[in-house]
């Protein structure tokens, strides 16, 4: 699963066995499952498990591989994906795959990159790989989105960090170029970009290089880009009450089966079809 997709057959096949062994062990009898699997998947939080959804763990898993490939070097797989179907501006991350060029391993990778980049900011050094208008260096994310005025009279949209800044007396100073003149409602743009600059404290010195943002190390971890992806509406659930007890986990697990309302009652059999005799006089 850290390399290759898992496909949706072998998906089923592998929750139905988590799901048996949840309710049934290793006996081979069937028990009954006592509460909804999608619950099951939720975190513990929002009153679930915290049962890895395989598909999305599998996803999270992949993103290593971009992670990898965005961090540079000279990795033999590296050089053959960039080789076979060629590097965004910047060699951050290979080209979409076309079906012309074949699908396979690095098809079913490449395709994440779209969710998998939301979490990326680029961390400038020099400046050679960073696209001044496009890439997301700034905090607060590309320039082209934050001043799109200021990008579409822009002289060079592809300009890199590196072509327009440069240091003078020990600081950064912006080389802006423009097709025209700005107008008077463009001014306040232009102060604000400025002001974006002077924040993001750019040093055009080391090599350029990827921050991921879900972490507080800035380095990619498979733990919270699964967290991203799987990440539920949160809800009101006394988890702490149940699992924080000072309790066997087989009781804390019947307190949670009763909190959901999935104890085996008289009610709840007679909902799954069970015929109960009527004792009542």
């Amino acid at each position: 699963m850290s390399l290759f997709p898992i496909s949706a057959s072998m998906e089923k096949r592998l929750e139905k066995l988590q799901r048996d062994f949840l309710w049934g062990g290793m006996r081979e009898e069937k028990k009954l499952h006592l509460v909804r699997w999608d619950r099951v998947k939720q975190s513990v939080r929002n009153g679930g498990l915290g049962v890895k959804e395989l598909r999305v763990f599998n996803e999270a898993l992949l993103g290593k591989w971009l992670w990898r490939f965005g961090k540079g070097g000279l990795a033999l797989w590296r050089e053959v994906v960039a080789s076979k179907y060629g590097e965004l501006e910047g060699d951050w991350c290979s080209r979409e795959v076309r079906e012309a060029q074949g699908g396979g391993l690095w098809s079913h990778i490449r395709g994440g990159y779209d969710v998998f980049h939301h979490y990326i900011r680029i961390g400038v050094g020099i400046g050679r790989r960073v696209l001044f208008w496009e890439h997301a260096w700034c905090r607060d994310g590309s320039l082209r989105s934050l001043y799109p005025n200021l990008y579409r009279i822009a002289l060079d949209k592809d300009a890199k960090v590196a072509d327009l800044g440069e240091i003078v007396g020990g600081e950064v100073v912006w080389n802006l170029c423009f097709k025209r003149n700005l107008h008077d409602w463009e001014v306040d743009d232009f102060v604000g970009l400025m002001g974006t600059l002077r924040r993001s404290r750019v040093s055009l010195e080391g090599g350029d290089h990827w921050i991921w943002t879900l972490h507080n190390s800035k380095s990619f971890t498979v733990k919270s880009f699964f967290e991203a992806l799987a990440h539920g509406r949160d809800m009101e659930f006394p988890w702490r009450i149940i699992w924080g007890s000072k309790v066997p986990k087989r009781v804390a697990f019947f307190v949670w089966t009763a909190v959901w309302g999935a104890i085996l009652t008289v009610d709840n059999l007679q909902r799954r079809d069970f015929s109960m005799a009527n004792r009542c006089i």
